[in-house]
């Protein structure tokens, strides 16, 4: 299909773009997003949008027997610890923009897709709770496929990455607590030192991936948090810290589990403190379905014409919600290149930013997918 009219909707799709970049949200409070997002839909000629509170999503029925659902991420991430300023240093306001604008486009021009498709607006993605709370909603009833696009300032703009498999890693998350007897800091021995035990924990905690795990399975456990104390002379009776692990599959994970509490065990009696470890299951990896990568992009390949699918062989050790909805039914996550000289700051970096142009190749690109899909 030719798509040179895109350049009549290249002026919209910006000012979207840029509209959202003013109106950063955190996770599960992106209330004024998910008004802008709602007011635009129905402007377009959308109706009956559920609106999940926040987040929302829509079903378009073109009278098939198949209904493909596609994914937009809409929450912003901190800029520092306070929490009062927020920023889209993930570019989630982006994948917004260009699902939006799609959207426009096929209701303007009378585009009828071979297949129904399902819009989700998803909040929350940064803190991987998002997916399964519309999931919860309903956002996946009826669902035979999922697809979602993220940007990839590692990939040039232009590129699109598709990775066969597994792409991005489970992540599960622990919460451990050390209890002892406070003391003199001059008097350590008529206590038990919880800081200490908490720094010997913390670095035989990278033990367990470099001496328990097959050294051909990739897996990671970092702390990125940890706290003790209030007062240099004298040792706490508490200290907390919390981090996460991360795998591509199932005894990776089981074995980090249970050598989290074995752990906690042993510096309990090797410190003489109280050791409690609290683990949260977060979310599978991402897993790019086989059979349906090979079908979707090859027929990807024939079509995009202004945008040059790669074969994307990096497995990335962040975690992504997206895999919740591919535990529901088969889909594919694509990266989407906005490398540019001037644009080029890693992901979360509060220096991020995107060439507008960027967008438009989202647009492209969803027009694209959708062409194809039967």
């Amino acid at each position: 299909m030719d798509y040179n009219f895109l350049e009549k909707y290249e002026a919209e799709i910006t000012k979207v773009l840029h509209d959202l970049e003013k109106i950063p949200e955190p996770s599960f409070k992106e209330y004024k997003t998910t008004d802008y997002i709602v007011n635009y839909l129905t402007k377009s000629g959308v109706n009956d949008i559920k609106v999940t509170e926040p987040g929302c999503f829509f079903h378009l029925d073109f009278e098939s027997s198949k209904t493909v659902a596609l994914r937009a991420d809409i929450d912003a991430l901190p800029l520092d610890s306070s929490g009062e300023k927020y920023k889209h240093i993930c570019g989630h306001h982006l994948h917004t923009a260009a699902l939006l604008s799609l959207v426009k486009i096929l209701f303007d021009r009378g585009i009828k897709p071979k297949v129904n498709l399902r819009i989700i607006f998803q909040p929350a993605e940064e803190n991987i709770s998002g997916a399964n709370f519309m999931i919860k909603n309903g956002a996946m009833e009826g669902v035979n496929e999922v697809y979602g696009i993220h940007v990839d300032p590692e990939l040039d703009k232009g590129v699109v990455g598709l990775k066969t498999g597994n792409m991005m890693a489970g992540a599960n998350f622990f919460d451990v607590t050390i209890k002892g007897d406070s003391t003199h800091a001059a008097y350590p021995h008529k206590g038990s030192d919880v800081v200490v035990a908490a720094s010997d924990f913390v670095c035989r905690l990278q033990n367990i991936v470099s001496r328990k795990i097959d050294p051909t399975l990739n897996a990671l456990v970092s702390v990125g948090k940890m706290q003790a104390g209030d007062i240099a002379n004298v040792l706490p009776e508490k200290a907390t810290l919390s981090g996460t692990f991360r795998f591509f599959d199932d005894e990776a994970a089981a074995v980090i589990n249970d050598n989290l509490r074995v752990l906690a065990e042993s510096i309990s009696l090797f410190h003489n403190v109280f050791t409690y470890v609290d683990i949260h299951e977060g979310i599978s990896p991402v897993h790019n379905d086989k059979s349906l990568s090979k079908e979707i992009g090859g027929k990807l390949n024939r079509v995009l014409e202004k945008l040059e699918l790669m074969d994307d062989d990096r497995l990335s050790l962040t975690g992504e919600d997206f895999a919740c909805y591919q535990q529901i039914t088969p889909g594919i996550f694509f990266k989407l290149g906005t490398r540019t000289n001037q644009n080029n700051a890693p992901l979360h970096n509060r220096d991020f930013s995107l060439s507008d142009k960027s967008a438009g190749d989202a647009v492209y690109f969803w027009l694209n997918l959708v062409d194809i899909l039967e």
